[in-house]
């Protein structure tokens, strides 16, 4: 019964976290050695709130400890959330996802789990404080003799929740921090618990009384962890990539780039990853050639507006206007359904012949209009089954499109988009009764 209330979406390593972020490698040094310190740390609290805008690179902090931790067998949970994915964007499947992975790396603490679920078969109907006691806290106390052999005192096990600001509903992320760490501080548990977000008011506001249960250490993703100097790395090892592998490496000189567009970039990106990122998606494109790329990127203009994503905002631009015009209603079109679509639908929903089904396009069509939006948009194979999924590089595209003050030209209103939808669906129904209607008295 477990497995079936578990959001397998969430893992780390979950199949349906595609193109997971990760820090490259010698970046984020001073941030990841400072959660290390915390980690194994007996004075400081136990837990700690990582936060940073869009883009600043949390998500790749999450994976990169996360995966760290496995391999040296510390890691105790590791759930992500996720506007995207099913069961990813709220509550209800946190504990037994929690719970589950608690009964993998501490296989002692199973048989209690499971008889909890026995006892009470409506258990993850109950309260989220009630999960947690009877499902985290309680088998852990009943295994604290036996698992505090396999888990040192001075290396207790993590507890890793990312992009908590994508879990609906303001209310609900409180309560997640309150009976977490409630949970965490009330009893001698061996856990850390490193929370990753966004500043949103509600997660904030609850940080703010974290006093109530022995307080939180903070790290904010500023500029006092040097990102520039992060950036600028991450950028010249990319570069240096492009020049040993794309198709056009005989026509790419060694000089290139110049420090000065590094340089560039470095400062466009203020200070988030995701421009970085994201410019090298479009520059290393094989249909392009790589030097007029960047060019193009260096010469993009933010028309003067001073917001913290102006520079994101105009490569976003940037990249939409250079695609296709002939396709342009198209990829609207298919940004509206990906929109508009819902978390809790099945994930094969956005496959390519089912989108291409639902807007009535060419079988084909979807992959020919997407072909120059490759860097913001993904179209990435599914380890199960030899089908692909589409879905946005990073929810910060979601952000953009959805404002129109930052899309302007490209703004995706949601009321207009859900009624072309429900159009959409009144069409595939008549399509389909007609083809009942005719199968019945073809014969």
């Amino acid at each position: 019964m477990l497995e079936k209330c578990v959001a397998a979406g969430a893992f780390h390593d979950s199949s349906e976290r595609l193109n997971l972020p990760k820090c490259h490698p010698r970046t984020r040094m001073a941030v990841l050695n400072k959660i290390r310190q915390w980690h194994i740390s007996d004075s400081l609290p136990c837990i700690m709130w990582l936060y940073g805008p869009a883009g600043a690179g949390k998500s790749a902090i999450a994976q990169t400890m996360a995966e760290e931790c496995r391999q040296l067998h510390t890691l105790a949970v590791s759930f992500f959330f996720s506007r995207t994915i099913s069961g990813c964007n709220n509550v209800t499947r946190l504990v037994a996802t929690i719970a589950y992975q608690i009964a993998q790396g501490i296989p002692e603490t199973q048989s209690y789990i499971e008889r909890a679920i026995e006892n009470d078969p409506m258990i993850f109907s109950r309260s989220l404080a009630t999960q947690l006691y009877h499902l985290l806290t309680k088998p852990l106390l009943n295994v604290a003799p036996s698992s505090s052999g396999s888990t040192s005192k001075s290396c207790p096990k993590l507890l890793i929740i990312d992009g908590l600001d994508e879990c609906n509903g303001g209310e609900t992320q409180q309560a997640i921090i309150h009976y977490l760490a409630a949970a965490i501080t009330q009893y001698p548990l061996p856990l850390r618990v490193l929370i990753l977000s966004r500043p949103e008011q509600p997660i904030q506001e609850s940080f703010s009384h974290s006093e109530r249960y022995g307080g939180h250490t903070s790290l904010h993703l500023g500029k006092n962890y040097q990102p520039d100097k992060d950036i600028k790395l991450f950028l010249k090892e990319s570069f240096d990539a492009i020049r040993k592998t794309h198709i056009l490496k005989s026509y790419i000189p060694t000089t290139w780039p110049s420090k000065e567009d590094i340089s560039a970039l470095v400062l466009k990106s203020s200070g988030q990853f995701i421009f970085a990122s994201i410019s090298i998606q479009y520059v290393k494109s094989s249909r392009h050639q790589p030097m007029d790329r960047l060019q193009h990127i260096l010469g993009i203009e933010t028309c003067g507006d001073n917001t913290p994503f102006a520079e994101l905002d105009a490569l976003y631009t940037h990249v939409l206007e250079s695609a296709d015009q002939v396709q342009r209603s198209t990829i609207l079109h298919i940004f509206d359904f990906l929109l508009c679509t819902l978390p809790t639908w099945d994930l094969c929903f956005n496959e390519p012949s089912n989108i291409e089904q639902f807007l009535n396009l060419k079988p084909g069509q979807l992959f020919l209009a997407l072909m120059d939006c490759q860097s913001i948009v993904s179209i990435s194979p599914r380890e199960d089954r030899q089908l692909s999924t589409v879905h946005f590089l990073h929810a910060s595209m979601s952000d953009f499109l959805l404002d129109p003050h930052r899309s302007k030209n490209f703004f995706v209103d949601r009321g207009r988009a859900h009624s072309e939808l429900a159009r959409a669906c009144m069409r595939g129904i008549s399509s389909s009764r007609k083809s009942e209607i005719y199968a019945r008295f073809s014969y």
